[in-house]
């Protein structure tokens, strides 16, 4: 069994923070100056990161998730599930977008979201059988 003594493996540990993490190497890996740190540069930093980081897809997440909180403060079942199903079409949404998107590494094979019957699995498949079972519903007559 492993035991250690924790005087010295705290001080294993912090010889290693003190050997490799230096404030200049972290500000130069985060790409400050680390001559001239001041919060605006920070907040100018992180406003790139936000903005390097914005697509479709990412929008429509935070949407969603944004009306799946709302869910969580409901009171009634009926604003809880109107406002359920409007969240789980922006997650539908990003499905689709990603099976689209056209910087994908490795793509897949054409015939990939096939299955044994030849019938789509995917979010196009999804969204196809979703409108023929309405069309099927509107043509039931109502007694």
């Amino acid at each position: 069994m492993f035991s250690a003594d924790p005087d010295s493996l705290l001080g294993r540990i912090y010889n290693f923070l003190g050997q490799n993490l230096h404030l200049d190497k972290i500000f130069t890996d985060l790409g400050f100056d680390p001559n001239h740190f001041t919060w605006d540069a920070v907040a100018h930093r992180l406003v790139e990161i936000a903005i390097a980081n914005i697509n479709t897809a990412n929008i429509l997440a935070l949407v969603g998730a944004a009306f799946y909180v709302a869910t969580l403060m409901m009171r009634t079942i009926v604003p809880l599930r109107v406002i359920g199903i409007i969240s789980i079409t922006f997650f539908i949404d990003i499905l689709a977008l990603s099976s689209f998107t056209p910087d994908q590494r490795d793509p897949p094979p054409p015939n990939a979201l096939l299955g044994e019957e030849g019938s789509a699995l995917g979010a196009r498949g999804f969204v196809d059988g979703l409108a023929e079972a309405v069309h099927d519903a509107e043509e039931i007559p109502q007694g």
